[in-house]
């Protein structure tokens, strides 16, 4: 009878995938959110995703959360190629938005699954059953941990989300006059085009 090798790497590759399937998406570039632990000092606002209709169609806007007031969201976002950096969305237009607060450091947990399935393979034919062990576990640690950083409205109103914000006390008096700058960023090929088109929520 024939078994299937469970030290087959395409096996190993294809676990990995389902254990990222299950990990959520913060939106925000490589590098920009802080970690958990350095986020209360970070002086900027989260990183903001959001779906709103503008007209007949469905339109996204990323960027720094900056402010909410009564009537509207205010993102920093100057990869769009503006004149303007500071683009104002209705909130009775958003019909969605996610914001993350830092980076989860999804990586590293990931990575313990992945230490720990390779570890497995010591197990000879017993690691067809403690690999996919490892992967269920894992794949549930990690997606859980990436939501940790995550808030979603209409889950939650934007009185509640605008301490996220960079001016939670809402927006400063002349807020497009204001010399708004980006947070310092290296990695500035991960950031989005005007064109962008994958959003994930």
């Amino acid at each position: 009878m024939h078994v299937n090798n469970p030290m087959n790497p395409g096996w190993f590759i294809i676990l990995i995938c389902l254990t990222l399937t299950g990990c959520a998406s913060t939106g925000a570039p490589d590098g920009w959110l802080p970690v958990a632990a350095a986020a209360p000092k970070d002086p900027y606002g989260s990183w903001v995703t959001i779906e709103f209709q503008k007209g007949s169609q469905e339109a996204f806007l990323v960027g720094e959360f900056l402010a909410v007031d009564r009537d509207s969201l205010y993102v920093l976002a100057p990869y769009y190629g503006s004149s303007d950096p500071i683009r104002g969305v209705s909130l009775d237009t958003i019909k969605k938005a996610k914001i993350a607060s830092f980076d989860p450091e999804t990586g590293k947990a990931v990575g313990w699954v992945a230490m720990g399935s390779l570890a497995s393979l010591s197990h000879g034919l017993g690691a067809a059953i403690s690999i996919p062990l490892w992967m269920i576990m894992g794949g549930a640690l990690a997606g859980g941990q990436s939501r940790t950083a995550l808030e979603n409205y209409p889950d939650l109103s934007w009185s509640e989300l605008r301490m996220y914000s960079r001016f939670p006390q809402g927006p400063p008096s002349g807020l497009h006059q204001l010399d708004l700058q980006p947070k310092p960023h290296s990695n500035t090929t991960s950031f989005p085009g005007p064109e962008t088109r994958d959003i994930q929520f």
